[in-house]
């Protein structure tokens, strides 16, 4: 026989507990989202336009807010059957959770690429390149989708440990310019990044390869931290953790190793060298340009008459 009292207790049981049920789904509500994925053939039947909506709780770390959000990835993916070329649309949008407005900003972004990746202060984007065609990486600011750096197959970064100041640099080809080989990219964010342009008289450069890796005259032993998504290597820079600004960052070079087929005289001829670019005072060369010229003459590289810069040094 159940007493008056233990109906009363189980009664105020069940009222706790349907209002904390209640409350958890409303809490759900609040935070949810849907999507729409599709699938549909050309019209010439020649290929195919995946339509997707994906998913992803991340955790950012923007202008000293370290907040978890939820990214909306919208991917519209064209893809032709003979060729196998794939084109992709990405249209994401990145929300604060809980999805309650007014307490974070939103951020949208839209690119086209294969992939891209978020990192705590910015997001990095990745182009598949096809057959010789080198794959296409960039790295972009959240709050305003500012390019920080661009490079073809790799971008180095150097980390300078216990510090906010990060830099990095890359190579980027140049096939369309006969007189260009390409652009040597140093960067620390999108208002402060320079390009050196390296020219050239050659008649044409059929192939180039270049590797790029950072050097520090007070560093013996660098540690490399390799992404294994992405190629952009992380050097860390120990022996700069305590300035206070770029200008005190001294000591630094830019190796280049240039393995490339060029054609002079209608003969082929293989150019490889190691470029050394340093960093003098924050800058290359030390110079304030922000785009400076460097010229290949005679299998050397020697400083062109339209930014008077100290030589590069070619071993």
């Amino acid at each position: 026989m159940i007493s008056n009292k233990h109906k009363i207790i189980s009664l105020f049981l069940l009222i706790v507990c349907f209002n904390i049920s209640c409350k958890e789904k409303k809490a759900d509500v609040s935070s949810r989202d849907q999507g729409v994925s599709s699938f549909q053939l050309l019209a010439d039947k020649t290929g195919h336009i995946i339509s997707q909506t994906d998913y992803q709780v991340i955790d950012l770390d923007i202008q000293n807010n370290y907040v978890y959000y939820l990214a909306k990835n919208i991917s519209n993916t064209k893809t032709i059957f003979a060729s196998g070329d794939q084109d992709k649309e990405m249209d994401i949008i990145i929300r604060p959770l809980p999805l309650v407005k007014g307490l974070f900003p939103t951020y949208r972004m839209k690119h086209n690429c294969d992939k891209i990746f978020f990192k705590y202060k910015f997001y990095e984007t990745l182009k598949n390149g096809c057959c010789s065609n080198p794959d296409k990486l960039a790295i972009y600011e959240y709050t305003n989708n500012r390019e920080i750096i661009k490079g073809d197959n790799m971008i180095v970064s150097g980390f300078i440990p216990n510090n906010k100041l990060k830099f990095y640099s890359s190579f980027t080809h140049k096939y369309n310019d006969k007189t260009t080989l390409g652009s040597i990219h140093y960067s620390y964010d999108s208002n402060n990044k320079f390009e050196i342009i390296l020219k050239t008289k050659l008649e044409f450069i059929n192939e180039c390869k270049v590797d790029i890796k950072i050097n520090s005259k007070n560093d013996s032993n660098i540690k490399i931290v390799k992404n294994s998504l992405i190629s952009i290597d992380e050097y860390f820079l120990w022996s700069l953790d305590n300035i206070k600004k770029v200008e005190e960052i001294n000591n630094i070079e830019l190796e280049l190793n240039m393995n490339c087929i060029i054609v002079k005289n209608k003969e082929e001829i293989e150019f490889n060298k190691k470029v050394l670019i340093p960093i003098i005072n924050g800058k290359p060369f030390g110079k304030i340009d922000k785009i400076q010229y460097v010229e290949i003459l005679n299998n050397k590289l020697v400083p062109t008459a339209i930014c008077s810069q100290p030589p590069v040094r070619a071993v």
